[in-house]
């Protein structure tokens, strides 16, 4: 379930063992006083809401995130840890606009790798709202407090979903929570078998989403934006059924799946910023799109075939993999994490680190094939060609996490491995029997951590 959940998917979270811890005491004026046990990693911050909410359209919050006055104030901020706590307070602020929102101080501390892919910005959102939602007694029911979280991380750049706030909201001990987006709802939450371990491999390269990596992360939303409406003008007999990825399916559109593969034949693999503003200028979809689109260069490029087959896929993925969990089919899990890994993957890395470059064929030749297997009536090839079974080419992973992901997949007792968190750094997470973690931390530990001169990264 990566990547999917701002594309209304489905998702399969899991809380973790780490955590912010925040202390909170209110004010009675507007300013958020705020402090970091680690002083000297985290600077002081004083934030003043009112100021803030002045210098920003308040229409509402989708003007809110895409004003000129907000990319002033992130250009000043330049990566600032506490523009996080900004980020939740305006969005709780625009939520309960009738009145001003009471100041509070903060303490934090926490033990969350930061920029590993593990959540500690998103932990700070979270803390953020809960203490804004009971130091002003506000209503606000589990899922909207999700929404308004996911929907709050927009204010630092970045514009994906609330799958990490929801594994937060909702997280117990021994559980995976089954869930769906747009609207979000808790669907089941489901055991994960005590014979098995997930492993948490941090690769120790950041990916600081309020910096560099956040053109490449919002290329790929951008590119799902671009595929479903290139989607709706070009099957006009789909467009009232399709809002969001996971609605070019199947199940949605009730057709086989060979159809899904030739809607994926007429999206082009890439686009440049000037031909969509081309195609797109002129039609009412344009209002929508052009904040991917309006700063971005002529020249930058949107890979949007291959990351509209990769959501696709994974919303497939999502759904498969709950069953696999709910009727202990562990070995089919890891087959569809190795998978989605794939649809990630940028290299493939030997044991003694030798990285071969990889990529995915998006051609349409692949297409034609995969069709060809599905109407073909021979069970094997039908059943290999189905969508759950076809990586796609999101393309967020590095070299570092490519290593960790197949030095952790040619270990004894591993069913499978990829990619955790939104990419571009940060961890892999390994699905392992849990009689086998030593031989895997030990592989880790030499062919990895070891000659990259790492402390160990390895969290069960």
């Amino acid at each position: 379930g990566r990547h999917i959940d701002y594309q209304g998917g489905r998702c399969n979270l899991m809380a973790v063992n780490q955590e912010v811890i925040m202390v909170v005491s209110p004010r009675d004026d507007d300013r958020i006083e705020v402090r970091n046990v680690e002083a000297d990693r985290f600077e002081d911050a004083s934030i003043s809401l009112g100021s803030l909410v002045s210098q920003l359209d308040w229409d509402d919050w989708w003007s809110c995130v895409n004003c000129q006055q907000l990319e002033h104030h992130l250009r000043r901020a330049a990566g600032r840890w506490s523009i996080y706590i900004e980020a939740a307070m305006l969005r709780m602020q625009m939520a309960f606009r009738e009145r001003m929102l009471r100041g509070m101080d903060v303490a934090v501390i926490g033990n969350i790798p930061v920029a590993a892919g593990m959540s500690s910005s998103s932990a700070l959102v979270v803390s953020t709202a809960e203490a804004a939602t009971a130091l002003n007694s506000l209503e606000v029911t589990p899922s909207q407090f999700v929404n308004f979280c996911g929907e709050g991380e927009w204010f630092v750049g970045t514009r994906g979903g609330s799958a990490d706030h929801a594994a937060m909201k909702y997280g117990a001990k021994g559980t995976i929570n089954h869930v769906t987006f747009h609207d979000f709802e808790l669907l089941e939450q489901i055991q994960f078998p005590a014979t098995h371990r997930l492993v948490v491999c941090n690769s120790f390269q950041q990916a600081k989403k309020a910096a560099d990596a956040k053109f490449a992360f919002n290329a790929r939303v951008a590119s799902y934006r671009l595929g479903v409406e290139l989607v709706k003008s070009q099957f006009p007999q789909f467009a009232p059924l399709v809002h969001y990825v996971r609605d070019i399916s199947p199940e949605v559109l009730k057709v086989p799946p060979q159809r899904i593969y030739e809607i994926l034949l007429e999206l082009p693999q890439l686009m440049t910023a000037a031909q969509v503003r081309r195609t797109f200028a002129t039609q009412p979809s344009w209002e929508e799109l052009a904040p991917f689109f309006n700063a971005a260069e002529d020249t930058h490029e949107y890979p949007v075939r291959g990351v509209i087959w990769f959501g696709i896929a994974e919303c497939a993925r999502a759904r498969q993999a709950a069953k696999c969990l709910r009727t202990g089919d562990l070995a089919e899990l890891g087959t569809l994490m190795k998978i989605s890994h794939d649809g990630e993957r940028r290299f493939h890395v030997a044991d003694d680190l030798h990285a071969t470059p990889f990529s995915v064929d998006t051609a349409d030749d692949t297409l034609h094939a995969l069709i060809d297997d599905l109407l073909s009536w021979e069970s094997r090839r039908v059943d290999a060609a189905q969508l759950a079974y076809q990586p796609g080419a999101y393309r967020c992973s590095i070299q570092e996490i490519d290593a960790l992901v197949d030095i952790a997949g040619r270990t004894r007792g591993v069913l499978g491995a990829q990619i955790a968190g939104a990419g571009l750094g940060g961890c892999a997470m390994v699905l392992v029997k849990a009689e086998a973690v030593d031989d895997l931390k030990d592989r880790l530990e030499r062919l990895f951590y070891q000659p990259n001169d790492l402390p160990s990264g390895v969290t069960v």
